[in-house]
């Protein structure tokens, strides 16, 4: 099965992602990836997109 990249994914996955990532526990990343079926790398480049000061509103 092919692995998913950030470019294709929606919205809704992304906020699924993040939510288990702040409500699991702590080096949960490789867990997640695995759940979602994706690398380390997408969901750690995703968990950085949503903490990037520049995607906060002021």
């Amino acid at each position: 099965m092919k692995r998913l990249g950030v470019s294709d994914l929606d919205q809704q996955t992304r906020d699924k992602i993040v939510h288990e990532w702040r409500t699991r526990k702590l080096n949960s990343i490789a867990a997640i990836a695995k759940d979602f079926n994706m690398s380390y790398h997408v969901i750690n480049k995703i968990i950085n997109e949503y903490l990037s000061p520049k995607n906060k509103l002021l």
